[in-house]
């Protein structure tokens, strides 16, 4: 129970995080200052939202055996 509440509120935020962290990093070279942090944004909420869905298919996946 308690391994589910992580995983639905927490490693969401954790991920998305991080990855925008290190997707502004990334970007701190290649695109302008003035696009480098809602860039850096969109990609994390993609990287999230995918991470999220394959979470959800693993868990779907594994209550149906």
């Amino acid at each position: 129970m308690a391994l589910t509440a992580v995983v639905a509120f927490l490693l969401p935020l954790v991920v998305l995080v991080v990855s925008l962290g290190g997707l502004g990093w990334l970007l701190e070279d290649v695109v302008a200052e003035s696009y480098r942090t809602p860039l850096a944004l969109v990609l994390a909420l993609l990287v999230t939202t995918g991470l999220m869905l394959v979470v959800r298919l693993l868990t779907r996946h594994r209550h149906k055996r």
